[in-house]
């Protein structure tokens, strides 16, 4: 399992890929005190997936 942890001020973002070969991306907001969980085929597909949640 290959991944990498991005952190700016509160938000920190996980995306990695699964053993089936999709990928995974966990968004944590410590101010809203909220994190998401979602997948996608492609990285930027399940970044953003999991962009939009986090923002509703």
């Amino acid at each position: 399992m290959s991944g990498r942890i991005i952190q700016r001020g509160k938000i920190t973002i996980i995306a990695y890929t699964r053993p089936d070969g999709k990928f995974e991306a966990i968004i944590s907001d410590h101010r809203q005190k909220r994190t998401v969980k979602r997948q996608g085929d492609t990285e930027e597909s399940a970044l953003l997936k999991a962009t939009v949640a986090i923002k509703n």
